[in-house]
């Protein structure tokens, strides 16, 4: 079983996220991964006026961000809603199907930044998947300040603990990395 991860830095065209997402896919299944982890906020990212440009970007679970990919992927999304968008990392198998949606639980509502203004929390921990990787957990981002969800993971069965950020420098984040 070989993996891939790709570190990259989505912008505010969703159509050249998408593309720049399919390119290394194809890159990862051409050197024989059978499984890519992309970051938070992989389909779309933007700086300003978050809030309304997150509800235009969000789709729903069988849109087009998550239909036009390829292997198995996990990534970041912007999931519909009748309002505020949830921060949504998705498993997807290698035949498109999806097999597993994380709903951001802990936003980040720390040093001057308001992560719930721009999104909705949801309210269930994630069910772990078997995946080409093992069977995978997932928390996001700041969720790692919170070490009960990543028991919580391990509790329901999982093997592997998948922790995509979307991070942004700013005074004092570093430490929730050390931690």
């Amino acid at each position: 079983m070989r993996i891939a991860v790709a570190q990259i830095g989505s912008g505010e065209n969703k159509e050249m996220n998408r593309y720049m997402i399919e390119r290394l896919a194809w890159s990862a299944s051409e050197a024989g991964a059978d499984m890519l982890f992309l970051p938070e906020y992989s389909m779309f990212c933007v700086k300003v006026n978050r809030r309304s440009s997150n509800i235009a970007a969000a789709e729903p679970l069988d849109g087009a961000f998550i239909s036009a990919l390829g292997l198995w992927i996990c990534a970041g999304m912007y999931e519909q809603t009748d309002g505020l968008p949830y921060n949504t990392v998705v498993v997807i198998d290698d035949e498109g199907r999806l097999r597993g949606t994380h709903r951001k639980n802990r936003l980040y509502d720390a040093f001057g930044y308001r992560e719930s203004e721009e999104c909705r929390a949801g309210e269930q921990p994630f069910e772990p998947v078997e995946t080409p990787a093992g069977r995978l957990g997932i928390i996001t981002c700041y969720e790692l300040r919170f070490p009960e969800l990543a028991a919580e993971q391990k509790k329901r069965g999982a093997e592997v603990l998948f922790v995509p950020a979307g991070w942004v420098c700013g005074e004092n984040k570093p430490l929730h990395w050390n931690t």
